[in-house]
């Protein structure tokens, strides 16, 4: 008998299919704030030996998947790996982040490589393979580059700093010269995510963190015109290949990057204007994030507040719940496991999916609102003629399938009494009526 595919929700969505609960994963998700990323990194020495040790490399990849079952992993690895297949210098101090001989005048420029030596970049081909052999398939794998403009910054100053200024500086003064550290950096990065895809990455994702301190004409010029280089690269030797871009701080420049370029989905940062997502961006691609990064270090009803604001803004389209940068170091464990208990979706959904009495009250409101927090508890919130009315809903899930339901409703100032599953949908009964069920790792509660 010929088995079906597994469904990875995290490619349904970048395939045009929202999910009813949004995939989720981190950017920067395999780091310092495990203590068992910490471990392997204090064993490999090097930054470069962590990237470039397949073993190391794989280990760290899969810690956060094996902590938190997220839907997707991404290799482990840096964007300045093309400037060192290059031929460049680069090292990482520690403390100090990034070193490279910098590229600052057109003289040093014209001593720079066209073709990069990708057998020193095997080790992350081969890390790929790994992961993808150890990798439950309804996971998906990402690979990634760094977009050309953020590569050329780091090329230019032989560091970062806080604004890139010398690189834009140089951009300005000798163009052509930056334009010749681009070109490299296009031609090269298509072979990479080429090779990762063939090694095995099912989605690449092409971050331009430094797209932001750039003018309209500029990021035009040095973001948007390279990356549609690199997809047109890509897609003309890998037609359906699924690509993110993430031009961070791009802000109102974002629909004509997600129109010039051709991405699947574009990531943004926590900054971004909902409605200007939701009208011009979400409704031609998916997108991906936005929590502040500095909110999941807070907690608390902060975080609530938060994860709900991304949901209520975005989860009615296509969506991957994602930070709006990566994950830092301090971040608590527990925060991390605070954020994932949600399961979002629309109350006239969830009343269709469960059936019942409790269900059809529900699906009387026809503007469902969000998940509203009081006392740790989730409460699903409707609007019906500007009445705001609650219920409360719990929901016990496995994640990522979520192939189980068990579900309590009780209606403000009385309780409803029956209760009907869906057929077909194995019920965690234990889950019904049982307050201590909603705080058990790994159950997840549904409503907006």
């Amino acid at each position: 008998m010929t088995q079906s595919p597994t469904t990875k929700p995290f490619l349904e969505v970048l395939s045009g299919r929202r999910q009813p609960v949004p995939p989720l994963w981190m950017m920067r998700q395999a780091g310092r704030y495990l203590p068992e990323y910490r471990e392997v990194r204090a064993k490999a020495g090097g930054f470069l030996d962590l990237c470039f040790t397949p073993e190391f490399a794989v280990e760290v990849t899969l810690q956060p998947i094996r902590r938190f079952a997220f839907d997707a992993a991404i290799i482990f690895s840096d964007i300045l790996v093309i400037p060192y297949a290059l031929g460049r210098d680069v090292r990482f101090e520690v403390g100090e982040g990034p070193r490279l001989d910098p590229l600052d005048t057109p003289d040093k420029v014209g001593a720079l490589a066209s073709t990069g030596d990708f057998t020193k970049l095997e080790p992350v081909y081969e890390a790929l393979r790994r992961v993808r052999r150890e990798l439950d398939p309804k996971i998906a794998l990402i690979g990634f580059c760094g977009a050309p403009w953020t590569v050329a910054t780091y090329m230019v100053a032989g560091q970062g700093t806080p604004d890139q200024a010398p690189a834009r500086m140089m951009a300005y003064r000798h163009p052509e010269a930056v334009a010749e550290i681009i070109d490299a950096i296009v031609e090269n990065s298509i072979e990479y995510l080429l090779g990762q895809l063939k090694a095995g990455a099912e989605v690449l994702q092409i971050f331009d963190t430094w797209a932001g301190v750039l003018p309209p004409r500029e990021f035009q010029r040095w973001s948007v015109e390279p990356t549609k280089r690199i997809v047109a690269g890509v897609r003309k030797k890998v037609p359906d290949a699924k690509i993110i871009g993430f031009p961070r701080g791009a802000g109102g420049l974002l629909p004509s990057y997600v129109e010039a370029t051709g991405v699947d989905a574009v990531s943004i940062d926590w900054a971004a204007e909902p409605s200007l997502i939701r009208n011009k961006v979400q409704s031609r691609v998916a997108v991906q994030g936005n929590l502040d990064p500095l909110v999941l270090i807070a907690g608390g009803d902060a975080l609530d507040r938060a994860v709900d604001d991304v949901l209520s803004n975005y989860a009615a389209g296509r969506l991957i719940f994602n930070l709006g940068h990566g994950i830092q170091p301090e971040t608590p464990i527990a925060h991390v496991e605070q954020m994932q208990q949600f399961e979002p979706d629309r109350a006239a959904e969830f009343a269709r999916a469960v059936g019942g009495t409790c269900a059809r009250d529900l699906d009387e409101f026809s503007v469902p609102g969000f998940v509203q927090h009081r006392g740790g508890e989730r409460h699903l919130r409707a609007f019906d003629g500007g009445i705001a009315c609650d219920r409360r809903i719990a929901v016990a899930v496995e994640h990522p399938q979520h192939l189980a339901l068990g579900v309590a409703a009780k209606m403000r100032g009385g309780v409803v009494d029956q209760r009907q599953i869906t057929p077909g949908l194995p019920v965690l009964d234990r889950a019904l009526h049982r307050d201590d069920a909603l705080s058990h790792r790994g159950q997840h509660f549904l409503g907006r």
